[in-house]
């Protein structure tokens, strides 16, 4: 669709929604005309006297559509010259002024239409006695239509604007917490930058220039990775454990033969959004509390299933497992992993760390089941 047709679109769009407007206007003044002739004719009828209803219907709907066009009138003037303002008394005034005027229009469009209705005949007398007697016996019902549009009207508006606090709000919540958000990872990114910088430093002092060359090849490709693809608030699963694999060949410089991790998620997990950094941190941990705690090799193995509608992660590793030596997860990596979970899902989420049966420790993770990112709730 090129720009013509699109504004094209958009002006048959506007007058549609317009002309709708007008239908469903239109629509609620014909209610009380039919009411009121319908009145008026059966009571015609009920004292023997003649009566045609369309001719009540004329009668009635002039008026009542009059109404009708002026509406639009009285909520523009509503909105122009506001009664909870700091020029009230003014604007009282106008609407005063407003009132006769819009209500001796009605009046005499009404009587005119009643006149031509019944048949009767116009002259410049006969009009002005009608419009006289109109004033006298619709002259009320004036002043109480139009100061019950005025009313209808500023509800209309007090709704509107209402709504739109809400949703500016709820948009003003969704902002400060992506805001934290991007603080955290903004956080567990150099956090995980520096650890490994401090892993090719020790690698160096230790003379193991090869190895340190190797890992900083290694984190050249992890950064270029990091930088290329889309580094929302939430990724896919399957790219998340191709960041943790780039990760793992970092750390496996480091400890060699000592180091294996291994993955084992289901198919139907790898489209399903995670927070961005949230395994690698959970591996780190896992690395750094339990490989590097032990002489024997260490064993990190992560799996991902999906049951009912959740999304359920681990990362289970062979060390000593918890202690009072061993992080809780207290870590600037795990802290921050439930600081952003529990802003992204609220509730609806669990991060537990605890020993394994048979030694070791497995942070287990749970999260709803989303296939496209979801906006961060305010969930403080």
């Amino acid at each position: 669709m090129n720009a013509r047709e699109t504004v094209t679109s958009d002006s048959r769009s506007f007058y549609q929604r317009r002309g709708w407007r007008w239908v469903l206007l239109f629509g609620f003044w014909t209610l009380p005309g039919l009411i009121f002739a319908s009145l008026i004719h059966a009571r015609m009828l009920q004292v023997g006297e003649e009566s045609h209803f369309w001719q009540w219907i004329g009668s009635q709907q002039s008026g009542w559509y009059m109404w009708a066009l002026l509406t639009p009138v009285i909520w523009w003037l509503g909105r122009r010259f506001r009664l909870d303002r700091a020029h009230w008394v003014r604007n009282l005034a106008v609407h005063f002024m407003a009132m006769l005027v819009l209500g001796a229009s009605e009046i005499m469009v009404q009587i005119l239409g009643s006149m031509l209705s019944h048949g009767e005949t116009l002259t410049w007398t006969s009009y002005g006695l009608g419009i006289w007697r109109g004033f006298i016996w619709d002259g009320p019902w004036s002043i109480l239509i139009y100061w019950a549009i005025l009313g209808i009207s500023y509800a209309f508006d007090y709704r509107s604007s209402l709504r739109e606090k809400e949703l500016l709000a709820t948009r003003l919540e969704a902002e400060i917490s992506r805001a934290k958000l991007d603080a955290l990872q903004r956080q567990l990114q150099p956090h995980f930058l520096f650890n490994t910088l401090n892993s090719i430093s020790v690698l160096v002092q230790k003379g193991a220039n090869e190895s340190a060359n190797r890992m900083l090849g290694d984190l050249s490709e992890l950064l270029r990775y990091v930088l290329s693809r889309d580094n929302g608030l939430q990724v896919p699963l399957a790219d998340e454990l191709e960041f943790v694999r780039r990760y793992s060949d970092i750390e496996r410089t480091r400890f060699g033969d000592r180091l294996e991790v291994t993955v084992d998620a289901a198919p139907d997990t790898l489209g399903c959004q995670v927070p961005g950094f949230v395994l690698q941190s959970l591996v780190e941990n896992a690395i750094r509390h339990g490989t590097s705690k032990q002489a024997k090799n260490g064993v990190v193995t992560i799996s991902a299933a999906r049951r009912d509608g959740r999304l359920y992660l681990e990362v289970a590793d062979n060390g000593p497992g918890l202690g009072d030596a061993q992080d809780n997860g207290d870590g600037i990596g795990i802290r921050n992993t439930r600081q952003r979970l529990a802003h992204l899902y609220g509730p609806d989420q669990a991060l537990e760390l605890s020993n394994r049966p048979g030694g070791g420790t497995v942070a287990r993770l749970e999260i709803p089941v989303i296939s496209q990112p979801v906006s961060p709730a305010a969930h403080d």
